[in-house]
């Protein structure tokens, strides 16, 4: 347990514009991401209605 309360005092915490920083590029990330996997899926299941028939 003091070894955790150690490491824990020479952890150099981010500021709070670095912290809003981080979180929007991991957020823009995440969300092209989703546009590219969405894209995919529709281009897929587009494809292969198209290919197999659908009813």
């Amino acid at each position: 347990m003091a070894q955790s309360a150690a490491e824990l005092k020479r952890v150099v915490w981010p500021t709070w514009p670095q912290t809003v920083s981080m979180f929007s590029a991991v957020l823009i990330f995440v969300l092209i991401m989703i546009l590219i996997v969405g894209a995919l899926d529709f281009a897929f299941t587009w494809g292969l209605l198209k290919m197999l028939g659908s009813k």
